[in-house]
């Protein structure tokens, strides 16, 4: 059971720990890159309990222009405008859930109900300015996992310290309906008549504030090192919900390293 748990959180862990800004510059000539690595994340959202990981990256870059198709974890993004600030397409994203038999734990969340896997499709605005760079993000389960709406915003500055090295430093937060905030933070009377934890009814709420650094190391055209960590502080509904106060932690931290390969 703990391998198959490794596996379906597989692409979560990639997601958590994208060492890329949120928004990308584009080479002139193209490219194709492709990562793998290794991670630390909680167990699922509002877990105190954390699993390592492995972690996977894929990017291929257009050399007509700036477009781009990106595979950052469980998110594809595909960029269909060719402007020198400006990225903006579809996204898809596959949203794992919280699985009493696979990644809960807890002896008390896992008798409550489970949340499935929820696949989302929606669409990512971005502006880059010189070494800052922000974007919001849009995902919408169209599954019937968690049937609810998120928004993400989201900025980095990076900065060249060499030839060779550069920092990321990224913030974001998330607003959520309350169909994302029932389904991970709710207690229904069958789920506390279950787990022992009290009723509790989460609205649509801003669901956490976060901060990451990040840095790459470039060995040369072909091979980089990237390292990441982060921290969230899940606020409002999803702090206050006895998942988290009660069970699990407001505070949630990630790691992960990466080597990633351009093959042009």
């Amino acid at each position: 059971m703990k391998n198959y748990k490794v596996l379906i959180i597989l692409f979560w862990g990639a997601l958590i720990f994208s060492l890329s800004p949120p928004v990308h510059v584009q080479a002139d000539n193209g490219g194709l890159s492709l990562g793998i690595g290794l991670g630390l994340a909680p167990d699922y959202i509002g877990s105190d309990e954390y699993t390592g990981i492995p972690m996977v990256y894929g990017k291929m870059t257009c050399p007509a222009g700036d477009y781009y198709v990106e595979l950052a974890g469980t998110t594809v993004r595909a960029n269909v405008v060719n402007h020198d600030h400006l990225v903006f397409g579809p996204l898809a994203n596959y949203r794992l859930g919280r699985d009493d038999a696979v990644s809960v734990d807890d002896n008390v969340v896992e008798k409550m109900d489970s949340v499935d896997d929820s696949f989302e499709v929606g669409a990512f605005l971005g502006l880059v300015v010189d070494e800052w760079a922000f974007m919001a993000e849009a995902f919408q389960d169209v599954s019937d996992g968690h049937d609810g709406f998120l928004v993400t915003f989201s900025g980095s500055y990076t900065w060249d310290v060499s030839s060779s090295w550069n920092l990321i430093l990224g913030g974001s937060t998330t607003w959520a309906d309350s169909d994302y905030m029932g389904a991970f933070f709710d207690v229904s009377p069958r789920d506390s008549i279950r787990s022992g934890l009290p009723v509790y009814d989460a609205d649509s709420q801003w669901r956490d504030v976060s901060c990451s650094l990040g840095a790459m190391y470039a060995w040369n055209d072909e091979w980089s090192l990237r390292l990441s960590g982060g921290y969230s502080w899940l606020i409002s509904d999803a702090k206050n919900s006895p998942v988290t106060e009660d069970r699990g932690d407001k505070n949630q931290f990630h790691f992960g390293v990466m080597a990633i390969y351009t093959f042009w």
